[in-house]
Formats: structure tokens, C-alpha cells, sequence
């Protein structure tokens, strides 16, 4: 919390980090890709002004540029921006869903991710056509399975990466509970 002065100073934000660990309050969620790849995501604190990101192509690698680190993108390895733009929509919507759940005061032991996609392959593009997202839930009170069924339905529309996406690519967001 260095250089913050006050709760109000301070931004929420995701940051990506390959392996991706998303880790808030106690609870621990793995986004996985139909690719079997896990992604980790973790919230940090940052100032406002650190918002800006830079993308420096280098030879074959793309540097995203920030202050905490940066992150190297090769074209052979590693996660694709279609993969990586389907991992937001999940890691948003995993954070709308959650915090959902805690305004309606329902507990959780555990909460898991799993998205998958669909792609135009016949378009000269493969623009996404379809992002599944699916919440596994641990309620501590099973009795509440309705209430939290009831939210998922609130997440597209309060996830602001679902929401600047091409309206045209479907978004489905289903709970499944233990």
C-alpha cells in the first residue's frame, strides 16, 4: 500500500502475469482454458496514473510494458490474445460473480472457473463467436443455491470486459454447484 493516502486513493485492478493466480480476500479460483492451460490472476492495488500500458514490439516479442513487471508475449508460445482476451472475460466475470455473492451475503467454501470458446473458423479472422464461462460453487449454505443462481444471470452485465466486447459474441455464464 506504499504511496497510497487514503482508501479512496486506491484503484482495484487485475493483473495478469503468465500462470495467472487469482487470489481475493481467502478464496483461490483457477480460470481454465479448453487448452487444459490454467491461468492465475491476481488483484492488486495501484494508483490511477499507473493505468497507462505500453506494447513494445521487440524482434518477434511483444513487451507489455508496466511498472510491476512486464510481460513477454511470443507468437509460437504461450497464450494466444484470443486465449488471453477469453481469460479476462473469466477473470472479470469470476470477480462481478463473487462480489455478487458477497452482497447478497452468500458464503462460499470454494468457487472454480472453467471457459471455453468458439471460434469463425470459415472467416478469414477466427473472430470469437462464443465464450461458455461455468462457476463451480461450494456453498456453505446449500439452501442458498437459488440466490446464487438467481446472481450469475447479473454478471454480463456488470462485467465491463463481457460488456466491450462485439455484442454479436455470445456469452453464457452458468453455475454449477457441489
Amino acid at each position: 500500500d506504499r504511496g497510497f493516502k487514503s482508501r479512496r486513493d486506491r484503484s482495484k485492478r487485475i493483473q495478469v502475469t503468465l500462470g495467472f493466480f487469482f487470489s481475493y480476500r481467502k478464496l483461490d479460483m483457477a480460470f481454465y482454458l479448453s487448452y487444459n492451460l490454467i491461468i492465475h490472476i491476481r488483484i492488486v492495488r495501484i494508483k490511477l496514473e499507473e493505468l497507462i500500458m505500453d506494447l513494445v514490439k521487440n524482434g518477434k516479442v511483444l513487451e507489455l510494458v508496466h511498472p510491476n513487471g512486464n510481460w513477454t508475449l511470443i507468437k509460437e508460445e504461450g497464450f494466444s490474445p484470443v486465449q488471453i482476451t477469453v481469460a479476462a472475460v473469466a477473470a472479470c466475470s469470476g470477480y462481478v460473480y463473487q462480489t455478487l455473492l458477497e452482497k447478497k451475503r452468500i458464503e462460499i467454501n470454494d468457487l472454480s472457473i472453467h471457459t471455453d470458446y468458439e471460434q469463425d473458423q470459415e472467416s478469414a479472422v477466427h473472430v470469437l463467436t462464443k465464450i461458455n464461462v461455468t462457476f463451480t460453487v461450494d456453498l456453505v449454505d446449500k439452501s442458498n443455491e437459488a440466490k446464487a443462481e438467481k446472481a450469475v444471470h447479473l454478471v454480463k452485465d456488470a462485467c465491463p470486459v463481457a460488456k466491450s466486447l462485439d455484442p454479436s459474441i455470445e456469452i453464457n455464464e452458468i453455475v454449477v454447484f457441489k
